[in-house]
């Protein structure tokens, strides 16, 4: 290995992490930039403990990821404003004596930013009014609006005023997009317009108030980079060593790699070339290279050819670089590939080939590595004019290995095995035991190769114990169709996703899923639908006493569909989807931003079929809190299911600590004693024990949230409508308006 050191000076678009962009050369290495800056104030009330009150109860200060400045609020109400902060319930409210904002002139200024505005997130935020009073975000509310001196609402940019909104629990994201100038003397405020004709509060639940913002800076010239190579066969790395403190390297782990490609490739009678992704490394590096050129090298007969190959046979590239014209100390990568005339396709997982694909007449070795302790009882390499088996065209060296001699043709290996080992995984009748994470692999791999008759329909699978596994039940065209019983232990399931259904059950049809706890974390990207429990259902689905903790992460923009346990259920015949007993308290987040992930829901993610009905009964969707890194999702989200307009919807007994967008269950009080409007208990599902008016579930119990009115929200259409039950006596029923002052905060207007 050979290193050497080069300087380069870097052009005028610097790379800097911090997203700086070069404005213009500032005396003597110096330059002015924009730095994109972002001040967050933590609105939970102060139980983070990184936003406070000041002793004046007028400003808010953050120490937020290293941020320290102040949120002002001002009024000229004759009664003294205030920020009020309640840690219990985890708000801040901006606060007057008269609630009037517009005729108060209220105001909340941020002194302490200068530079030009971009963004403000108005997080899990409340602006409850009758729609007459207003609310901007910029330095100046006198009209005509403009977009020199207002913010306007994102993805209008003609629209600057958010409306109150008459519903207490509507917590949502308010976001204000644009550029503006703010500084000392004209800063940046939300400011009320409109009329006074009805008392408004604005406050925040557990969210967050966030300003982006760029702010011209000088920084020192960075010096550029400073590299030394090394060669590793088809690869030549440049390290960025340079400690300057005025240099930012940009590149990921500060390496740039420069790489000689020559795949193995099927006979076409072409030849067949090496080469360099030059382009991209001078790009990256902002190095001068230069190729000297490609040899090869026939690696059977050792023969320097002439030019790239063309026949069979398997060869070696060479590729010549030149750094910085440094023709007295040349790079030389080298890649080995092949030109072929057979593939050799292999479904199983527990075997792979070397060579593969091959030429023919040479040899190909078949590495059988078992899953569960299973055997292999028959193998077979065939194609359209080829038929081996072991004693029969492949040799079996009974040390995990089996060797053929390659054909031209595409061939395929098959195999039939024994049963596994009893300690992963034992059979017994028509019940089968999972008994480690191996066993459980074998479980989805019987499933998804038809190696269990029917995707064990009519059968039971048990698992024994706790396992952690990222290998799926069931795929396409081969679901899994029996009954599974949890016994109680936990599945602990961890997945990159790279499909759409990904859960532990990928397809079920005619499936029943029992006493099952499911935890870990989908990392989902841009790929949907995703759920915790079963991916896509078809025919009817039954899933009672499972805890679902399984957290699913997303970037998707736009419609996902992810549900907590099912992701889709789909059917063209008569079919039920019951849900009994269960609870979901995981999360399903944007790890980048809040309220761009819509169609989302707590239970059920999406489902489709005119003859489908969906039970819900005892069941409760209390999901864990957003946070850095864990943002809200955004529209048309629902708290169990979401709810096309042709299926069946049943829901009994079924409560949320906290809805997923619209509403549908009752809204739950906890408590660790037994409430007194609990009534008599009904069902014990294990994991929750029914009530009349409630269930118990993990020390807790789950009831109606005001006492004796209890509140439900209906979901056979997108809007929430809520039905309120006072001592049995329905609104719908009787037509009489039943809403007391207790629950008016909660379902304001009742349809």
């Amino acid at each position: 290995m050979r290193s050497m050191k080069t300087k380069v000076k870097l052009s005028f678009h610097l790379i800097l992490t911090l997203a700086l962009w070069l404005v213009a050369a500032q005396g003597v290495g110096a330059a002015k930039v924009m730095k994109e800056k972002t001040v967050t104030w933590i609105m939970d009330g102060g139980a983070s403990g990184s936003t406070t009150v000041s002793s004046n109860s007028l400003e808010l200060f953050t120490t937020y990821e290293g941020a320290n400045q102040t949120l002002r609020y001002t009024s000229t109400d004759p009664t003294t404003p205030m920020i009020f902060l309640s840690n219990s319930d985890k708000k801040v409210t901006f606060w007057t004596s008269t609630t009037k904002y517009v005729t108060g002139n209220c105001e909340i200024v941020f002194p302490d930013i200068e530079g030009k505005v971009t963004k403000v997130e108005l997080n899990q935020g409340r602006f409850f009014g009758d729609g007459k009073q207003k609310m901007i975000v910029g330095t100046d509310k006198s009209t005509p609006y403009s977009n020199s001196k207002l913010l306007h609402l994102k993805d209008n940019t003609s629209d600057y005023d958010y409306e109150s909104v008459y519903a207490d629990e509507l917590y949502i994201n308010f976001i204000y997009e644009g550029s503006i100038d703010v500084s000392a003397s004209s800063p940046l405020k939300l400011m009320f317009v409109g009329e006074d004709t009805y008392d408004a509060v604005l406050d925040f639940k557990n969210g967050s108030i966030i300003v982006t913002y760029e702010t011209e800076e000088e920084v020192a010239e960075d010096p550029g980079h400073t590299f030394s190579f090394e060669v590793s066969g088809d690869k030549l790395i440049a390290e960025c060593n340079s400690t300057n403190t005025n240099h930012t390297c940009g590149l990921t782990d500060r390496k740039a790699t420069l790489t000689l490609t020559a795949d193995d490739t099927p006979y076409n009678a072409l030849r067949h070339r090496g080469s360099l992704n030059l382009a991209e490394f001078i790009t990256q590096t902002g190095l001068q290279v230069s190729s000297g050129g490609f040899s090869y090298i026939d690696k059977s007969t050792q023969q320097v050819l002439s030019d790239a190959p063309i026949d069979l046979g398997t060869y070696t590239v060479t590729a010549t670089v030149i750094i910085n014209s440094d023709n007295e100390h040349p790079y030389v990568l080298t890649k080995d590939f092949g030109i072929y005339n057979g593939t050799i396709t292999c479904n199983y997982p527990q075997f792979s080939c070397s060579p593969k694909p091959a030429i023919a007449d040479n040899d190909v070795t078949i590495t059988f590595t078992p899953i569960a302790g299973e055997g292999v009882e028959t193998l077979t390499v065939t194609g359209e004019n080829t038929n081996m088996s072991i004693g029969n065209g492949i040799t079996d060296h009974h040390n995990g290995t089996y060797t053929f001699t390659m054909v031209k043709e595409p061939l395929t290996i098959d195999a039939t095995f024994s049963v596994p080992d009893a300690s992963h995984f034992e059979q017994n009748g028509d019940t089968y035991t999972i008994k480690t994470a191996n066993g459980w692999g074998w479980f989805c791999f019987a499933t998804n190769y038809d190696l269990a008759p029917d995707g064990f329909s009519g059968k039971v699978v048990k698992l024994a114990g706790n396992v952690s596994s990222s290998e799926m039940a069931g795929k396409s065209g081969h679901p899994f169709k029996g009954t599974f019983d949890g016994q109680g232990n936990t599945l602990t399931f961890n997945l990159q996703a790279s499909e759409g259904y990904s859960a532990p059950f990928h397809y079920t049809n005619g499936a029943t899923i029992s006493n099952l706890h499911v935890t870990g974390l989908i990392e989902g990207n841009d790929i949907s639908p995703l759920a915790g429990l079963v991916g896509k259902a078809t025919g009817n689905i039954t899933i009672n006493n499972c805890h679902v903790s399984t957290e699913i992460s997303t970037i998707v923009s736009g419609v996902a569909f992810h549900g907590g346990i099912i992701a889709f259920w789909y059917d063209s015949n008569v079919a039920t989807c019951t849900v009994t007993g269960c609870v979901y308290d995981g999360l399903i987040y944007n790890p980048s931003e809040a309220g761009v992930t819509t169609y989302c829901s707590g239970f059920i993610g999406n489902l489709f079929g005119s003859n489908l009905t969906v039970t819900f009964t005892d069941c409760l969707f209390a999901p864990a809190a957003y946070g850095t890194g864990k943002y809200a999702l955004g529209g048309n989200c629902f708290t169990f299911v979401y709810p096309n307009s042709d299926p069946t919807y049943n829901m009994t007994n079924c409560y949320y600590t906290r809805n997923l967008g619209k509403r549908q269950g009752r809204p739950a009080a906890t408590a660790t004693v037994a409430p007194g409007n609990l009534g008599n208990a009904t069902t014990d599902h294990g994991m929750v024990d029914g009530y009349e008016n409630g269930f118990l579930y993990d020390g807790n119990y789950y009831t109606p949230k005001y006492g004796d009115a209890v509140v439900e929200y209906c979901f056979n259409d997108g809007n929430e409508r809520a039905d309120v039950t006072i001592n049995g006596t329905n609104n719908q029923e009787t037509g009489v308006n039943v809403v007391g002052v207790n629950i008016t905060e909660e379902v304001g207007n009742i349809k």
